[in-house]
């Protein structure tokens, strides 16, 4: 075979066969150099045509960093990933030309390929980014791309456009990657300058490295040294540009180069002097001292890589061969099998397997030995079992931001392990997809998922995947603020595991402590974060290690030891920068370096948005808007708190609506602190649309399904604006009083601590007037050493406290307004009135019914009572400090506002203590009490009153019976966890009550074991007023727990709670109530979990199944007055169907009789009156 040049226009054609044919224009070449050959300048005739004997070619290959799969390329476009066994796992349509490249990202999360444009892709295949330009190169920390299009331009990998370099068309960017640590970009142009820039565009240095046409400037991988080639040259410079080395002898141009991963080494492939590549490479040093020359190829070597330890080289040549090579120059072994020319070679990460690329259309890998292993073909096929098809699918990796293309595949891996009955690997999927339902916030779907896979794992006895799941459970409870369950579900975990330490014992402890220093119980947080910790360090878990910092660095600035928390803060920059930030802006502010501050918030809510962590977005925006509130820089601190706000919003979309209540209670401090920075800046409406958006949103989305059949209006339901509160006022005829507790940060003892600052109120008249009154709250905690909700905690119990009390010296039963004399009273001294008592301290307080209302009641021990003189002594309008107090807090600021008509309607909107308020009680500095002046009715927000009011209209008129139950027989109910069951009382008065409205309605009760659940849920649609006597059971930890107690039947306990009522009802699809009207005439029925939603409970459950008007107990009630109370409301009610009149009326009417407000205070209306 004879070589030949052969010169066309300015084209240089590398020729090995030439054969002219006869009696035609034809030439046939061979070229085993250039396949891409250009047509000849001015001579359309002698076009090329290529004839492959192949069907394509690989044109590059190469491992994942983490070495679990292979990437080739191929010139018609594609790139396929590989398994390293050789099995096609998918294909990549890369682009319309040749695959110039194709590589993973240093992580290993995602891959890149370059055609005719530059793409981004996840490990399944999914395409995700679409870059102009060609040559990308990642940095090492993988959040920027670099490509080249006659400039430069820097990307983020979400494919958002950073910088652009810029450059004439005349002399372009012929190459641009980064130093090491990601913090630079060299670029290097055809005229021989290089320039290095920061990662913000900012021109480092420039220097020139050759005069003739540069092909690429690289760092080294130590990240000291600078190595340039170009057509003549190739030089080693310093960072700065000084020229340290230059590579001479007898070699043209050198067209490869490679740094060893110790940047000590160099090694080249060249062309010679006759324009062909040289059949050998070459090993330098830094200095450009050549130390071997790598001889022994038959063809022309065309690249050189080291291996990952830089002990070995491998070499490709068109001989058809790759060979190893130590560096010294000696031959260790040959890769034969290749048909074609090998183009490409590279070892795998742990260096004991080499892929290569050839133009035979295949990539072959091979072992240390040189043995052949697998075929990488491009006429592979994917057809491979169910269950290698199930582990393909579930071995593909996603991570944030692209969790949810994890769905479709993870999906599919499920479906086939359930055809072949995979327990263990439905249990392994199902969490996989439980992780990605977390990482989007989709965390109703990440319950679901991860309770499958703990019920797999626990059925089939896979302990390790039980309690992984568990914990799993338990981080995503903690998001959503329900710590107590998050507890029990580490505590399960824990105790599946082995007693030794290992990551999950880790994972689990800190995940506890979360729950812990969420509750404030910092010795317990301490406790299981240094535990934790210890194991991270040990098992070397940096991730672990720095997330146990950051949670310990909170408690020690939350403990005032900011010399503690800075130094574990700082300690987590590296691994965990968006919480160390935001740590260390707490920390600047504590120590009021407020700009600091300010700045180390940014850079957190920076890092966040990179991250694509909406979590952290808010948290870092909330941040940001409360310093800027702070500092007195009120416009950019609202700027700030509304996109939090609509962050949380988006949150909670994809929640259901248990979740929707707990992750809300995070979620209100910013709501507060929007209205504190309105408030400010005297934007009294706005602040009042803030507050009403800042409540009941998961009840509001819940009505919403109720009352719109169309799907995509219950995704996120508008919150009123200031105008249409007015109309809701208008149609209900009543005045709206709003109120919002504002709580802020104050230093206490030296430390930081959430109190009471101020309590707005709004009051909305029917006439559309809007007054707004500030009440200070701090001397509550300053000077009284006590808080709002404690007030309202003294006041109920200053009237509903245990009456079962003895004292000790001679037992005698005390209860709050019994009338008493003391051992050290004078004889003719007036009796004292028993306020309030404490069972536990064996306390009573007291005062004389003589005193002005502004004196404060004394206390006294139980034992020194001697004498009562009279029993249960309230008379009308007797004086209770406690509901004074109260009133003055909440009533007396707006008390000229208010309507003077008894008959006009106030409809109170409480938040968060103010729930259990018994408004009807409080009383005046004269002892009047409020229901004597106001008909009164209660919501938990005005869009509630709205919604409640569109019930009320679409309440079908069909709906005639009553349905009225009393005193059914009672079941056995462990009212605590750890407690046996216990026979709850029989309640003859509500049966009496029952009994007795029956008759007035002329209807049947259900009474004994007529009262089952079943009996009553058969009942319930058919009603038009449903009324139930009977023992209400309270859950003030779930809420939804709360029951209402029915007859016991077989396996039935009776009880019916909030959840069910839920469940049956509050489906899209599902029945719903016909009622107007339920009455819970019953112990507790109108309490429940307090949460930012409002009262998590019986009431809530009942107007969302499409009751627009519920009437229930805020304490226990003796059974006489009660039955007298309600058999005097429904009286009123059917002479005038307005509930909140006619409640009024009977309230009046009862405390006539039983002055106590134990006996008629308690009732309260939810919704609607008429």
């Amino acid at each position: 075979m004879t070589f030949t040049k052969f010169a066309c226009g300015c084209i240089l054609l590398l020729i090995s066969a030439c054969l002219f044919i006869p009696n035609r224009q034809l030439i046939v070449t061979a070229s085993t150099i250039f396949k891409d050959i250009a047509q000849a300048s001015g001579a359309s005739k002698y076009s090329p045509i290529e004839l492959n004997p192949y069907a394509s070619t690989v044109e590059n290959a190469s491992f994942s960093p983490d070495g679990r799969f292979i990437i080739t390329g191929f010139d018609n476009g594609t790139a396929r990933i590989w398994d390293k066994s050789g099995n096609l796992i998918t294909e990549l349509k890369a682009g319309e030309n040749k695959v110039k490249s194709a590589f993973f990202s240093p992580n290993s999360k995602f891959i890149v390929t370059s055609s005719n444009r530059t793409k981004i892709w996840d490990t399944s295949g999914k395409k995700l980014v679409e870059l102009k330009g060609y040559n990308p190169s990642i940095s090492p920390d993988c959040k920027f791309i670099v490509t080249t299009f006659l400039g430069a331009t820097l990307w983020d990998t979400s494919g958002k456009l950073l910088v652009e370099f810029k450059e004439d068309k005349d002399n372009p960017v012929m190459s641009a990657s980064f130093s090491p640590d990601s913090k630079l970009i060299i670029t290097a142009l055809r005229n021989g300058i290089v320039r290095v820039w920061d990662t913000n565009g900012k021109l480092i240095t420039e220097f020139t490295a050759d005069r003739n046409l540069l092909k690429s400037a690289v760092f080294s991988p130590n990240g000291k040294l600078i190595f340039t080639t170009s057509f003549g040259t190739s030089r080693v410079w310093d960072i700065l540009g000084k020229l340290l080395a230059e590579l001479k002898g007898r070699h043209l141009s050198i067209q490869s180069a490679n740094f060893s991963p110790d940047s000590k080494l160099i090694v080249t492939t060249s062309l010679n002097n006759s324009d062909f590549f040289n059949r050998n490479a070459q090993v330098w040093d830094t200095s450009g001292k050549e130390i071997a020359e790598l001889k022994g190829h038959e063809g022309d070597v065309t690249g050189a890589n080291f291996s990952p330890d830089g002990k070995r080289i491998v070499t490709v040549s068109n001989d058809g061969t790759a060979r190893i090579w130590d560096t010294n120059g000696k031959m260790l072994l040959t890769l034969k099998g290749h048909q074609g020319n090998v183009s490409k070679a590279s070892f795998s990460p742990d260096g004991q397997l080499v892929i290569t690329a050839s133009d035979d259309g295949t990539s072959r890998l091979w072992d240390a030995n040189a043995k052949q292993l697998a075929t990488l073909n491009l006429g592979e096929k994917i057809a491979i079992s169910p269950k290698a098809e199930a582990d393909r699918l579930r071995d593909l990796q996603f991570y944030s931001p692209n969790c949810a293309l994890a769905f479709d595949p993870w999906q599919k891996a499920l479906k086939l392990y359930q055809q072949i009955s995979d327990k263990e690997n439905q249990a392994v999927i199902l969490e996989k997809l439980g992780n990605a339902h977390y990482c989007i916030g989709y965390y109703t779907s990440a319950i679901q998922s991860y309770t499958q896979a703990t019920a797999i794992a626990q059925k089939f006895n896979y302990p390790q995947l039980q309690a992984n799941n568990l914990s799993n459970l338990g981080n995503v409870y903690n998001t959503l603020a329900d710590y107590e369950t998050a507890i029990n579900k580490y505590n399960e975990a824990l105790k599946l595991l082995p007693k030794d330490n290992s990551p999950s014992k880790a994972k689990i402890l800190q995940g506890r402590g979360n729950s812990y220093n969420s509750q404030s119980k910092y010795r317990e947080a301490i406790q299981d974060y240094l535990q934790a910790l210890a194991i991270d360090e040990v098992i070397k878990n940096t991730s672990g290690v720095a997330e146990n910092k950051v949670n310990l660095a909170s408690i020690y600035l939350a403990s005032g030891d900011t010399n503690k928390a800075t130094q574990y803060y700082k300690e987590a920059l590296d691994i965990k920068p968006m919480e160390a930030l935001s740590g260390l802006g707490n920390v600047y502010w504590t120590l009021g370096e407020i700009n600091k501050a300010i700045d180390l918030y940014q850079q957190s809510l920076a890092k966040a948005q990179q991250q694509e962590n909406k979590e952290g977005e808010g948290n870092a925006l909330n941040s940001l808007g409360f310093t800027l509130y702070k500092s007195d820089r009120l416009t950019e601190a609202e700027q700030y708190l509304r996109p939090a706000i609509a962050i949380w919003e988006n949150l909670r979309i994809v929640l259901d609506d248990g979740n929707k209540i707990s992750i809300f209670e995070k979620q209100t401090r910013t709501y507060r602190l929007l209205q504190e920075v309105l408030i400010a800046q005297n934007k009294i409406t706005e602040a009042l649309e803030v507050s009403e958006s800042g409540r009941a949103r998961a009840f509001i989305e819940l009505l919403s399904k109720r009352l719109s059949p169309n799907q995509t209006e219950q995704l996120k339901v508008p919150v009123l604006n200031t105008e249409q509160m007015k109309q809701v006022a208008k149609n209900e005829n009543a005045t709206l009083v709003q109120y919002s507790i504002i709580t802020d940060e104050f230093k206490v003892g030296g430390k930081l601590q959430t109190q009471d600052s101020e309590l707005y109120i709004w009051v909305i008249k029917p006439t559309g007037e809007i007054k707004f009154y500030p009440i200070d709250l701090k001397p509550l905690w300053q000077q009284q050493n006590t808080s709002l909700r404690n007030k309202v905690d003294q006041t109920r119990q200053s009237i509903v406290k245990d009456v079962s009390l003895t004292s000790r010296s001679n037992n005698i039963t005390l209860t709050p307004g019994d009338r008493v004399k003391l051992n050290d009273d004078e004889p003719d001294w007036e009796a004292w009135q028993v306020v309030s008592v404490d069972i536990k301290n064996g306390k009573i307080t007291i005062r004389l019914p003589s005193w002005e209302a502004e004196k404060p009641a004394i206390e006294r021990p139980i034992i020194d009572v001697v004498k009562k003189i009279g029993i249960n002594s309230f008379v009308a309008n007797a004086k209770n400090l406690q509901l004074q107090e109260l009133y003055q807090l909440l009533i007396q600021p707006i008390a000229d506002i208010l309507p003077k008509e008894e008959t006009a309607r106030v409809i109170f909107i409480p938040q968060d203590a103010l729930f259990l308020v018994p408004f009807p009680a409080l009383q005046d500095s004269s002892g009047q009490y409020l229901i004597d002046k106001h008909t009164i009715l209660t919501a938990p927000s005005i869009q509630i009153l709205e919604s409640t009011h569109k019930l009320r209209q679409k309440v079908p008129g069909s709906a005639k019976d009553i349905l009225i139950v009393g005193n059914p027989t009672m079941p056995k109910v462990s009212k605590n966890p750890r407690e046996s069951p216990q026979q709850l009382g029989a309640l003859p008065g509500s049966e009496k009550e029952a009994l007795a409205i029956a008759s007035f309605w002329k209807t049947q009760a259900l009474i004994g074991n007529q009262a089952t659940k079943k009996a009553v849920l058969q009942k319930l649609p058919l009603a038009k007023i449903i009324h139930l006597a009977t023992h209400g059971l309270l859950d003030d930890i779930r809420g939804l727990g709360s029951s209402i107690v029915f007859a016991p039947e077989g396996q039935d306990n009776g009880l019916l709670t909030a959840e069910d009522i839920l469940k049956l009802y509050t489906a899209l699809q599902g029945s719903t109530l016909s009622a107007e009207l339920v009455v819970l005439s019953a112990c507790d029925t109108g309490q429940g979990r307090l949460t930012g939603d409002g009262v998590i409970g019986l009431s809530r459950s009942i107007i969302a199944a499409g009751v627009p008007s519920v009437i229930v107990s805020l304490w226990s009630i003796p059974d006489a007055p009660t039955a007298e109370l309600m058999t005097e409301f429904y009286e009123n009610f059917r002479k005038n169907p307005d509930k909140a009149t006619a409640l009024r009326q009977a309230m009046l009417t009862t405390k006539k009789k039983h002055p106590n407000p134990v006996e008629w205070a308690a009732f309260t209306l939810i919704g609607e009156s008429e």
